[in-house]
């Protein structure tokens, strides 16, 4: 059973020649008793998805 679900999710910040996408198609599910990890390099969007995910 999936606890977490997303699915094709996109965040872009700005417009024009500002225009950043922070997350670009992202997709992923989290089931039942599993653990994961988020990690990257700065500015690869993890506290983006983490803060898009909370809503």
């Amino acid at each position: 059973m999936d606890i977490l679900e997303v699915q094709n999710l996109c965040k872009t910040y700005g417009t024009g020649e500002t225009e950043v996408h922070a997350l670009n198609h992202v997709s992923f599910s989290i089931r039942k008793g599993e653990f994961i990890a988020i990690t990257g390099e700065s500015g690869s969007g993890k506290s983006t998805l983490l803060e898009v995910s909370s809503r």
